[in-house]
């Protein structure tokens, strides 16, 4: 399950892609090309940087320091694969300085193809930026199956925290069939992050027009020592 990845593809609706990038969803990273080349690009307007195409890449193990992260697309990065990825503390200030304030942009709401969804935990209602959606089938990285939605949106809580929700559906054929969600609260950079995780059955989450809901979800942290229960709806 991603965490902090913006989901490439269609945002609005399923044949509707993000200007400049392919219509395509990031992979988990257990897949993927590693190589750390340079990556293909994307067509981009006259006058605009085309975004490199990096929906192959194996967020754990690529070098970060090969990544375009002033033009990358920010949906096709698995964040939660990068926390991981050796060479992260390899990174200058400059490039996580860039890759925060372009997170920073996100939460606020820039980049998305919707209007605002909302997420509610412990009864608070935060206000999330337009979704980053894929309204369609899609292959599955691994485990068989197929991915038949995917949505996520990202905001900041009272507190100032980045929060990103994150809704992944995989097919009844699939091993990990069902209506996943993760919730993400904190600097994905940060040690004091914290990632809760749910999976429900399929049609827990639904899908009315471009918007993903669901109500009264619980999620539990990694280490299993907290949960919460939380509603969104993202806009797509």
């Amino acid at each position: 399950m991603i965490a902090l990845a913006l989901l490439a593809g269609a945002c609005g609706s399923d044949d509707t892609a993000d200007p400049g990038v392919e219509d395509t969803a990031p992979e988990d990273a257990s897949g993927g090309d590693s190589t750390g080349e340079e990556q293909p690009t994307t067509e981009a307007a006259e006058g605009e940087v085309a975004a490199p195409d990096v929906s192959d890449v194996d967020w754990a193990t690529v070098d970060l320091a090969t990544i375009d992260w002033e033009n990358v697309e920010l949906s096709q990065v698995d964040f939660s694969a990068v926390e991981d990825n050796p060479s992260l503390p390899g990174l200058d200030e400059a490039t996580i300085a860039l890759i925060q304030s372009r997170l920073a942009a996100a939460a606020s709401g820039g980049g998305g193809g919707g209007g605002e969804g909302t997420l509610t935990v412990g009864g608070v209602e935060i206000t999330l930026g337009p979704g980053r959606c894929l309204l369609r089938e899609q292959p599955a990285a691994a485990g068989g199956g197929v991915i038949e939605l995917t949505g996520q949106a990202s905001g900041t809580n009272a507190a100032g925290d980045p929060v990103v929700v994150d809704f992944t559906r995989f097919s009844e054929d699939s091993d990990f069939a069902g209506d996943d969600v993760s919730l993400t609260i904190g600097d994905p950079f940060s040690d004091d992050s914290t990632m809760y995780l749910g999976s429900e059955p399929i049609g827990t989450v639904s899908l009315d027009g471009t918007v993903l809901s669901a109500t009264d979800y619980l999620v539990r942290s990694g280490d299993g020592s907290s949960e919460l229960v939380i509603s969104f709806a993202i806009s797509c």
